[in-house]
């Protein structure tokens, strides 16, 4: 939950992420784009990753899973 978003996207993908911009903290990011207290089992997808919360303590994000996430209407 404290991670960086900075360190989200350096770590998984090597990359910034310009849309993540103004967000410090993975939570804050989950709170504002679910626009509530993420549950246990919240998804949230962006353009890169899929990020999934699997523990909560107290209302606060503890562990949250994120895969590299593949849109639908994805073609090769």
């Amino acid at each position: 939950g404290e991670t960086s978003m900075d360190d989200v996207y350096e770590e998984i993908l090597n990359t910034r992420n310009k849309h993540i911009d103004g967000y410090q903290t993975l939570s804050g990011y989950l709170m504002e784009k679910l626009e509530r207290i993420p549950v246990q089992g919240d998804s949230y997808s962006d353009e890169f990753l899929k990020y999934t919360v699997t523990i909560i303590d107290e209302n606060r994000i503890k562990k949250v899973s994120i895969r590299i996430h593949q849109p639908e209407d994805f073609e090769i």
